[in-house]
């Protein structure tokens, strides 16, 4: 066997680790939570799912998805410490989620509450505290702002 031979198969060897090494933290992602609703006129469903990149811990996604419909909210040099809370309100068509989060501002961190409200039905979001942005249907309120959002839908939802 040839040297040219030898280093054209190292350089392809080391091209695919390297490509491999990049690529794939963003593409195997890991579910740590996850709920699920039923449209009430068809066998569709409506939900999110919270997943973390295997071997990457300082990045996360929320997707809420439905029927013909999927928006990732991606979160980078955030943490998911923990999903503190996840309600479903106004007859499981408004998700609630609290997630503790640690966000890495480079030179120092915090711990962080990241809050979000989503209706399926109306299409609206809200959040408060989140390390994402969305441009349709999306609302980054104050925290009193979110807090009565919240407050309503506890009370009976859209009145």
């Amino acid at each position: 066997m040839s040297v040219r031979r030898v280093l054209g198969a190292a350089t392809v060897v080391c091209l695919v680790v390297g490509v491999a090494a990049v690529t794939l933290p963003r593409t195997l992602w890991k579910t740590v939570a996850a709920s699920e609703q039923h449209y009430s006129r068809s066998a569709d469903v409506y939900g999110y799912k919270i997943e973390q990149p295997m071997g990457w811990g300082k990045s996360y996604k929320v997707t809420l998805y439905g029927w013909g419909f999927s928006i990732a909210l991606e979160s980078s040099r955030t943490e998911l410490k923990s999903v503190s809370e996840q309600r479903w309100l106004c007859d499981n068509k408004v998700l609630y989620l609290s997630l503790t989060t640690y966000r890495d501002y480079g030179s120092y961190g915090l711990d962080e509450q990241a809050r979000a409200i989503y209706d399926f039905e109306r299409g609206e979001m809200y959040s408060y505290g989140a390390p994402w942005s969305v441009s349709v249907g999306y609302r980054h309120t104050t925290e009193v702002e979110f807090n009565e959002v919240l407050q309503r839908l506890k009370n009976g939802c859209y009145q």
